[in-house]
């Protein structure tokens, strides 16, 4: 399989700010959005990739 773009992701994980760093420091994505429970980065298309931390309340109707 070959996969050729990334709509939308978004994590909701225990390990969110472990996370987020894993995704800037490793992986060099860039950080446009930091709040205390909520990450978000940049592909290089542009497209985003999102961290939730459990108890945040951002996107309430995201399913763990």
């Amino acid at each position: 399989m070959e996969i050729t773009g990334l709509g939308w992701c978004g994590t909701r994980t225990e390990h969110a700010s472990e996370l987020a760093h894993f995704y800037e420091h490793v992986l060099g994505l860039k950080l446009v959005l930091a709040d205390p429970d909520f990450w978000v980065f940049e592909l290089p298309d542009g497209r985003h990739v999102e961290v939730f931390a459990p108890d945040g309340n951002v996107y309430e109707l995201v399913a763990s």
